[in-house]
């Protein structure tokens, strides 16, 4: 397969991920804000621990083809939250300053775009980089 067609595959998968996590996000928000009547802040956070999980099996064993071994690394593990806590802060400030020049739903949905692009980023440096460690899987360059 040539590299252009690994890379389109590999940014299928990982917006494939993506929007796995963003209904499981949605889905436990709404379970515990509607239903189990928790704060909504809780519930957002609640919810957004919960997706990061699948997010980070699913983008290391189909996106980014890594081990098991690997995956439960404390450093790649790790540094998978703290991605995922920047591009938490990242999309909070995005929809709070779009928010002041837009109305709030195209605002998120600037948020939501910022959020995948930060996302995509910071995942393929955290995997790429235990590449040299563990050898294998497919991070297209």
């Amino acid at each position: 397969m040539t590299a252009p067609a690994r890379h389109w595959r590999f940014m299928v998968r990982f917006g494939v991920v993506g929007l796995l996590s963003l209904a499981l996000d949605t889905a436990v928000f709404l379970l515990l804000a509607l239903v189990a009547g928790l704060p909504v802040w809780l519930a957002n956070i609640l919810a957004w621990v919960v997706a990061v999980q699948q997010s980070y099996v699913l983008n290391g064993v189909w996106t980014f083809k890594r081990p098991w071994r690997e995956l439960v690394d404390h450093v790649t593990y790790g540094g998978f939250v703290v991605g995922g806590l920047l591009g938490l802060a990242v999309t909070t400030v995005t929809v709070t300053l779009a928010a002041l020049v837009m109305p709030v739903l195209p605002a998120k949905g600037l948020a939501i775009l910022v959020g995948v692009a930060f996302n995509y980023i910071a995942s393929h440096f955290v995997f790429h980089a235990r590449l040299k460690r563990f050898g294998g899987g497919e991070v297209p360059g």
